[in-house]
């Protein structure tokens, strides 16, 4: 990744080709970088961002995700899916390349969850989030597979669906014979 010195504006700059979406061989040139690190860094970004290569950093890729699911979500789902990857995914999977992520990672990932003794419904709805992540990556991006699908929905073995309680006919007769006030024997009777 080669950066040049602009000597008449005293910057740097990079000049270098690329293979975008179409499959077209362009030409990019960015300038104005203070330091040859900047225009190197510059370079790198650009060509994450732009050949959508899936061994980019998850943070990075997470971006993108964004910018394409942004304009088709509510401002509620956006802001609930936000806080879900800041608080949950993003600190495990932040650092980890796209491509390198796998089933074993994404189980690891799931047993930390349990250990911090989240619900079974909220490590499965953020499971159902990174799935999703995942997903967009293997339609758009090129990644071979979803490791979301091969590791399975995370099951927490002490933790039991609650039975639906209801009131007998005969619990309904004595709590109604104990109200006296029509507006709420009236709720009562509705709602039974």
């Amino acid at each position: 990744m080669p950066a040049y010195k602009d000597d008449k504006r005293g910057t740097w700059y990079c000049k270098f080709y690329y293979t975008d979406y179409e499959g077209k061989h362009r030409q990019k040139c960015k300038r104005g970088f203070a330091l040859k690190r900047e225009a190197e860094a510059g370079e790198r970004e650009f060509l994450q961002n732009v050949s959508y290569q899936p061994d980019m950093p998850f943070s990075a890729f997470y971006d993108l995700y964004l910018q394409d699911v942004r304009p088709r979500l509510r401002a509620h789902t956006l802001q609930t899916k936000t806080y879900r990857v800041k608080n949950h995914i993003m600190p495990f999977f932040c650092d980890l390349r796209l491509n390198e992520i796998d089933a074993l990672t994404i189980r690891q990932w799931q047993n930390g969850l349990i250990d911090n003794d989240l619900s079974a419904v909220s490590i499965k709805n953020l499971h159902h989030e990174l799935s999703a992540i995942f997903n967009h990556a293997v339609r758009f991006y090129n990644l071979k597979h979803n490791p979301c699908r091969l590791a399975g929905q995370p099951a927490k073995a002490d933790e039991q669906k609650q039975p639906i309680r209801f009131w007998t006919l005969d619990e309904y007769s004595k709590v109604i014979d104990c109200i006296d006030d029509i507006k709420a024997r009236t709720a009562v009777n509705m709602l039974y």
